[in-house]
């Protein structure tokens, strides 16, 4: 399960039907979280002291034409130095602090010292509908 967050959906109501400018982000951000993340609240992301959030890349030839994108290239983060469980994923307009744009739930992932927690090309999908 996922969805768009309050924040965005509000900034797209606010484009379309009262004219007020969104500037989309320039670059965004892939997060983990420890607790699921919702559509008005943050969750609880990943606090590892190795841990950053890692810049996402979606298609980047043409408009979207099927109501969805993916991931153009793996999204691989750093390597553990504290074990962690990841429940959730999140996409953010900042590497830090920011506005969180969408989240979703993920498989229950164990992310033990010394590993990485990828998503493999392709494996992060947004769609609208």
């Amino acid at each position: 399960m996922g969805s768009k967050c309050d924040y965005l959906e509000n900034k797209v109501l606010d484009h379309v039907a009262n004219s007020v400018a969104y500037t989309t982000p320039g670059v965004v951000w892939s997060a983990l979280f420890t607790a699921i993340p919702s559509d008005a609240s943050g969750g609880t992301e990943v606090t590892d002291s190795s841990y950053l959030r890692v810049t996402t890349a979606f298609c980047t030839a043409g408009a979207t034409t099927d109501g969805q994108i993916k991931t153009t290239a793996a999204v691989t983060f750093a390597t553990c130095a504290t074990a962690y469980t990841v429940v959730g994923w999140a996409l953010l307009d900042a590497s830090a602090a920011g506005n969180m744009l969408y989240w979703a739930t993920v498989t229950t992932l164990a992310i033990g010292v010394g590993d990485q927690a990828t998503f493999a090309v392709g494996n992060i999908t947004i769609t609208e509908d």
